[in-house]
């Protein structure tokens, strides 16, 4: 997948001025929220990389949806775990990268197709306006590891 998600996370926590709270007065959204990616266990089971274009535009709308809540600086120093949904979009992006390995497909042309699938995307917010150039740049093709925390480390 197209996304460098550590740094975006790292850059949104710098840029998150507004604490992981509602959007600043100003910034909207008129996207309806998009339906829920699948699980990273549904990814292992897609068929073909045409399948897989679905779920990576799916991945990029809902990682859009949850970097315009905000996330706490603490999340971004690792001091607490992510939200939930952000842990499982992770699992589901590193997932859809691996499938693709799996079913050989030509990422540039993965990529070209789910960019395509999310060109209607916009956003004011720094932070997301960031996290899709990012995407839409086609610099990065996999998600690195990035680091988890554990209790009393």
């Amino acid at each position: 997948m197209v996304v460098l998600l550590a740094t975006v996370l790292i850059v949104a926590g710098a840029c998150d001025a507004n604490g992981g709270r509602p959007l600043p007065e100003g910034v909207t959204t008129t996207r309806s929220p998009p339906p829920p990616p699948p699980t990273p266990e549904e990814v292992q089971d897609v068929e073909s990389c045409d399948d897989l274009i679905e779920v990576g535009e799916l991945f990029v709308r809902n990682m859009v949806q949850v970097l315009e809540a905000g996330l706490p600086v603490d999340v971004l120093r690792g001091d607490v775990p992510p939200p939930a949904e952000l842990d499982e979009l992770t699992s589901v992006g590193r997932e859809l990268d691996e499938r693709a390995d799996r079913l050989a497909c030509d990422v540039g042309e993965l990529n070209g197709e789910i960019l395509a699938e999310v060109d209607d995307i916009q956003s004011d917010e720094p932070v997301v306006a960031l996290f899709l150039d990012i995407v839409r740049s086609g610099v990065i093709d996999r998600l690195p590891e990035v680091p988890t925390t554990t209790s009393g480390s």
